[in-house]
């Protein structure tokens, strides 16, 4: 027993509490000797409850904001892949409202393609879905908010570049297909490839970021010691 190894080799409690601020202490019955354990990769987060759920709030205002505004969110994806689509086509664009993107000749002279930002383009959906269920883990004791919150970042910003990419690879395909053959390539075929990988790497990001170590420092003789 720990105790009968305290008063057998004189360590005062002191002595054994300072042992447990350095590290998790085991004892081997069979020998008496004591080791230090390394400490647990996972962290716990200690904030009250109120706190958890005031962010449990924010996160579900925010989600419902995404679905409750939808159009402005399209719109904004539609100014940033309008310009997306001019640096890949080298061809002069223009975001409209109404999440449309004009595609023009390469003399500027006359629209030769309109693409609209549809619903099912957006990935507003599945940023309003990473918000919701994020909301949920703040009260997972294991997962702390700065985690979570950087998780639903990582994750949103994966599926909208690759969304961008997919509606400028589009455009592109137009310009250098023709248009017909261009939007059919780009869209149907390219276009879900690249959703379903921009897809799958965002819920990757999104495990990876909430299972990954959080170091932490703490006090080891006269200095500070990092694992």
């Amino acid at each position: 027993m720990l105790a009968d190894f305290c008063s057998s080799a004189a360590v005062p409690c002191v002595g054994l509490g300072l042992i447990k601020m350095a590290g998790r202490v085991t004892a081997d019955s069979s020998n008496g000797s004591v080791s230090e354990l390394p400490d647990q990769a996972v962290t716990y987060d200690g904030r009250p409850m109120w706190v958890k759920s005031v962010v449990a709030v924010i996160f579900l205002v925010g989600s419902w904001w995404i679905l409750a505004h939808y159009g402005d969110w399209k719109q904004l994806e539609t100014v940033i892949s309008a310009w997306a689509m001019r640096t890949a086509s080298s061809r002069m664009t223009v975001a409209m409202p109404g999440n449309m993107i004009f595609l023009y000749s390469g003399n500027g002279l006359r629209v030769v393609s309109a693409l609209e930002v549809a619903s099912e383009c957006s990935v507003g959906y599945l940023t309003a879905t990473l918000l919701a269920v994020g909301a949920l883990l703040v009260f997972i004791r294991r997962l702390s908010i700065k985690r979570i919150l950087a998780a639903i970042g990582a994750a949103s910003l994966v599926l909208l570049v690759f969304n961008v990419f997919r509606i400028a690879m589009i455009g592109a395909m137009e310009v250098w297909l023709g248009t017909a053959k261009g939007y059919s390539v780009g869209h149907v075929y390219l276009g879900t490839a690249v959703t379903f990988i921009g897809t799958l790497l965002a819920g990757a990001t999104f495990l990876l970021m909430l299972v990954i170590r959080e170091r932490k420092g703490r006090f080891m003789g006269s200095g500070v010691a990092t694992r």
